[in-house]
């Protein structure tokens, strides 16, 4: 629709037609076409910010994911570690 608009005004304007009202009516419509683009490409900005979000809310379950996985590896090898080896930590940063 948009396209179709542009070639009449374009039409308006190359006709030498420029009475008064066709000159308003292709004002109208110039206008009205640039509100309509900017819609347009602030729609498509909002559609991709969106999945912007979507992929890093995405991003985001997989780092939890693999922080609890570390987390419980972590547990495992400390749980396994030798006594000598906790106090050693513990000499190291006395409390």
């Amino acid at each position: 629709m948009i396209q179709i608009l542009e070639k009449t005004y374009r039409a308006c304007l190359r006709s030498g037609l420029v009475t008064p009202g066709i000159h308003r009516t292709a004002k109208r419509m110039h206008s009205w076409l640039r509100y309509s683009r900017s819609q347009m490409y602030l729609l498509e900005d909002i559609n991709s910010l969106r999945a912007c979000i979507v992929d890093l809310k995405r991003e985001q379950d997989d780092l939890r994911a693999q922080i609890a996985m570390l987390k419980t590896q972590l547990a495992s090898k400390s749980d396994g570690a030798p006594a000598a080896g906790a106090g050693q930590q513990g000499a190291e940063h006395p409390r």
